[in-house]
């Protein structure tokens, strides 16, 4: 498909379209929605789609967050909008080569839990000072990946190549024939991070959500901070 849409290649099976608002001040216009949702066309279909929509507006608004609403609802491109936390360029700039020395620091660690298609991610915050003096914070992660759609299917929907990624370190993608994360590897990846540093563990800040078991095998090890994942405490 990347060749025909690049035009190297000319096959008339193939018709791609999107739709998509012309402008981001037309989500406030109802009747230009349908250039970004044609369904609305359908007259069965309309007062649904219109209601649905109306509703993740006024949630969006609510949040102060209507990156995520213009990209769903309303297919337009907000990968370096002017509501996005860091551009590209900056998370560039913050890209290191060395590892700088953390050993025996402080450190935050941050769990994403998931079993199935998402991933489970862990993460780690080291503040350190340079060799000029400088405050600065060490940040990594590592993620895992469930594959209980098959780990080609999750690789093309991604569009991620894990198969690489795990092979340099960046992540772990699950041996069970089930497909589902197993929470063993999670905390056992975390146990070798903090052994592996000598950190001084602030804290491992969690999502409660399908948290049980991890919070069983670590809480009489370290601190454990419940972070709910909404819009009010994030």
């Amino acid at each position: 498909i990347k060749k025909i849409l690049s035009g190297e290649e000319i096959n008339d099976n193939y018709f791609a379209i999107c739709y998509e608002q012309d402008d981001i001040k037309e989500i406030n216009k109802e009747k230009l929605w349908i250039k970004s949702n044609p369904l609305l066309e359908v007259a069965a279909r309309k007062d649904v789609m219109s209601k649905n929509i109306k509703k993740k507006l006024t949630e969006a608004r609510a949040k102060n967050d209507l990156g995520p609403t213009v990209v769903k609802n309303f297919n337009m491109w907000q990968n370096a909008s002017k509501e996005s936390f860091l551009k590209g360029e900056e998370w560039a700039a913050c890209a290191i080569e060395l590892e700088p020395f953390i050993t025996g620091k402080d450190a935050y660690i941050g769990v994403d839990l998931s079993r199935t298609t998402d991933l489970t991610a862990v993460s780690w915050i080291v503040p350190y000072v340079d060799e000029e003096g400088n405050n600065r914070f060490y940040v990594n992660s590592h993620s895992f990946v469930g594959t209980k759609e098959g780990l080609e299917n999750k690789m093309k929907r991604d569009k991620i190549d894990y198969s690489a990624l795990e092979t340099e370190g960046f992540c772990t993608i699950t041996t069970k024939e089930s497909g589902i994360i197993d929470y063993k590897d999670v905390i056992n990846f975390i146990h070798s991070l903090v052994e592996r540093f000598n950190f001084n563990v602030k804290g491992i800040f969690y999502d409660e959500w399908s948290a049980a078991p991890f919070i069983t095998e670590l809480e009489d090890l370290y601190p454990l901070v419940a972070v709910r994942q909404g819009w009010k405490t994030l």
